[in-house]
């Protein structure tokens, strides 16, 4: 059976920044349809602007929401400054992450640690009035279903809207490349539970299994086939090598030089990375500081014992 036309009323907006690879990675999808009007993830405080201006290609006048998959700053850092300029957008987010929106201090600073240079790039994400704040199951009535996933971050979930399941980085991050190939990633920051990824990523089998089209946060769509059991499987084999990594290497913490043994070993053992070679190198460049995070979040899950069933 062939994949079903991709919604004419959903585009995504790309986002880049000005940093060494930030293209085709950053991108919020745009649902302008006549009877109803949402974004997916607005980006970046610094890119709204860029945002506003693609708004206003589609003739978007109006928001009915702001659907927030996480509230990570390349997510939702731009969320404050889009409600502001659509007063009458509620802004969904699972009530768990309310707080960060609200008073966002504290996303701000334990961003700045982890990300430095990168972060401030990004801009530091303005507050969310409390009254626009609604639950991420709000539009149920209206189509839109919310499903946990907090394998990347605990309140990380998805949307799905009829035929198109919004993934964000549940199922990693993905880089299309010519001739319908793919470039695929985990993402699996600190701090990494394989359990609840694995079961996120069943769950979202479970619950949106017969959406045929997967629309990432980083970066594109795709057709779904088996593309969730797919990164599923390599998840648990990064993992696996991780593992191997630290009971023959005794390997204990990051370093360069570990990265760069990893990823030349997955480079041999997962098609669906293999590609890496192909990209362009500032898009190579850009990936190493996310694999970076990759590789961390799954270390620290080895070195803590909470790795069961990730072969």
């Amino acid at each position: 059976m062939s994949t079903p036309p991709f919604p004419a009323v959903l585009s995504q907006a790309e986002l880049p920044l000005p940093l060494t690879g930030y293209r085709r990675f950053l991108g919020c999808w745009i649902h302008a349809g006549p009877d109803l009007t949402y974004v997916v993830d607005p980006g970046p405080a610094a890119t709204l602007p860029r945002l506003l201006a693609a708004l206003e290609e589609r003739g978007v006048r109006h928001l009915d929401a702001i659907l927030l998959t996480h509230v990570h700053l390349d997510h939702a850092g731009g969320a404050g400054g889009l409600a502001r300029r659509f007063p009458k957008a509620a802004v969904l987010c699972t009530e768990r992450a309310w707080r960060h929106l609200v008073d966002p201090g504290r996303l701000w600073e334990a961003s700045l640690a982890v990300l430095g240079e990168i972060a401030r790039v990004m801009g530091e994400p303005d507050p969310v009035p409390a009254d626009r704040l609604a639950p991420p199951d709000a539009l149920a009535e209206r189509g839109i279903a919310w499903i946990p996933a907090p394998g990347h971050a605990s309140h990380h979930g998805c949307y799905r809207h009829g035929p198109v399941l919004f993934v964000a980085e549940a199922a990693g991050v993905r880089y299309p490349l010519p001739g319908g190939r793919r470039y695929l990633r985990p993402a699996t920051p600190p701090p990494f539970h394989p359990a609840v990824y694995w079961e996120s990523l069943a769950r979202l089998r479970r619950e949106a299994g017969d959406a045929p089209w997967l629309a990432f946060a980083h970066f594109g769509a795709c057709p779904a086939g088996d593309l969730l059991a797919r990164a599923e499987r390599q998840a648990r084999r990064w993992l696996s090598a991780v593992s191997r990594s630290v009971a023959e290497e005794g390997v204990r913490r990051w370093s360069p030089a570990w990265q760069a043994a990893l990823r030349e070993r997955l480079l041999g053992e997962d098609p669906d990375f293999a590609s890496f070679p192909e990209l362009p190198e500032d898009i190579r460049r850009r990936e190493d500081v996310y694999l970076r995070n990759t590789f961390t979040g799954m270390l620290d899950a080895v070195l803590a014992n909470r790795t069961p069933d990730q072969a």
